[in-house]
């Protein structure tokens, strides 16, 4: 088992290594270990994720238990996702596989104008036969983003009985401007009709410059990676790390662009025209970060950091591809909306354009 689990922790740091050039990445910069965070992810795009668990082990014939997960999760228009997860020899069902599918949708968005980003998850976990919900709820201060949720199960950690869970952490940037880095914890309480189970995380959540890959380190007492497996504590703790891969499939297969969004970009590569606005990208940041424009407008953003950025629309609907050190793009906006963007390799970078 332990040769397996480095089998598959060697792959990913291959896929690591050759996936740096393309696509978008999943945000894990923007959850806790315990909590989603309420992440969609981009129109089209394939995430790829490998959470791995390790602690001391009590069989004789090994020192190290692992619990390996593998999580697949594909963006849709709309703020919507699909996606599975699958935890081999998982101790929430004594050593059988646990495993899950859930579908996500975003209806609030914190950067389009809502106060929070809620989220509503609905899945169904193999191992318990369960139907498991969660509402979670997040929202940015500055450098520091809030989280919590609310979960339901109508079958509890394979119990036979309803019951459910409640979690909040934090992500905290102590330099969101200048390095890609941040801390995280979380706490929970699972209530599955017998007792209540006390969970826990703390890690360090790292983007990796000119990649489009991000790690996660942490140390938790859950035991897996599922939905229900995040919810179930214990006594010993497992330390832990997370790998994530992004595929562009929707780019790849040129139809990732939802056109039909009402609030569609029209992006122009060609020179810009007189009515240009110039704007930097900066120490890991968008110092123009909110900006309004009358329709027609272009924007010109200059790369100014020593890695690769790009900009690209929440929704999908346009992308920069990568903008290397020095350079420059534009997109003109014709349309009057609200825009909200991010950077790809480093997800934290976000801002709006509002075109009157």
């Amino acid at each position: 088992m332990l040769r397996t689990a480095l089998a598959l922790l060697a792959l990913a740091l291959l896929e690591l290594s050759v996936a740096s050039s393309t696509g978008a990445a999943q945000n894990v910069l923007d959850r806790t270990p315990l909590l989603s965070g309420g992440w969609v992810g981009t129109p089209g795009s394939l995430a790829i994720s490998a959470p791995f668990r390790f602690s001391s082990s009590n069989r004789p014939d090994t020192d190290v238990f692992v619990v390996p997960t593998l999580e697949a999760s594909f963006g849709l228009p709309r703020h919507a996702l699909v996606g599975a997860r699958y935890a081999a020899q998982s101790p929430l069902f004594d050593g059988e596989s646990d495993w899950e599918v859930f579908g996500r949708y975003r209806p609030l968005r914190q950067f389009e104008g809502a106060p929070v980003d809620a989220t509503l998850q609905l899945g169904f976990n193999g191992g318990a036969e369960s139907v498991d919900v969660e509402v979670s709820v997040a929202r940015w201060f500055g450098g520091l983003r809030l989280l919590g949720a609310s979960r339901f199960f109508n079958d509890a950690f394979d119990s036979g009985d309803v019951g459910g869970a409640f979690a909040g952490g934090a992500v905290f940037y102590p330099k969101p401007r200048a390095l890609p880095l941040a801390f995280t914890a979380d706490a929970g309480v699972a209530i599955d009709g017998d007792d209540d189970a006390f969970v826990w995380s703390a890690g360090l959540l790292v983007g990796i410059p000119y990649a489009i890959n991000t790690l996660s380190l942490f140390a938790t007492n859950t035991r897996s990676g599922t939905l229900q497996g995040v919810s179930a504590g214990g006594d010993r703790t497992r330390w832990g790390l997370e790998l994530t891969l992004p595929i562009p499939l929707g780019r790849l297969l040129e139809w990732y662009t939802p056109r039909e969004q009402a609030m569609e970009a029209v992006v122009e590569l060609q020179d810009a025209p007189s009515s240009t606005m110039d704007a930097d990208i900066f120490r890991f940041a968008f110092p123009n970060d909110r900006v309004e424009i009358p329709a027609g407008t272009t924007i010109r953003w200059t790369n100014r950091d020593d890695v690769v950025h790009t900009v690209s629309a929440d929704d999908g609907s346009w992308d920069s591809a990568a903008i290397l050190p020095g350079q420059t793009w534009s997109a003109t906006f014709e349309e009057p909306g609200i825009y909200p963007f991010h950077c790809g390799p480093h997800p934290f970078m976000k801002g709006t354009v509002i075109v009157r």
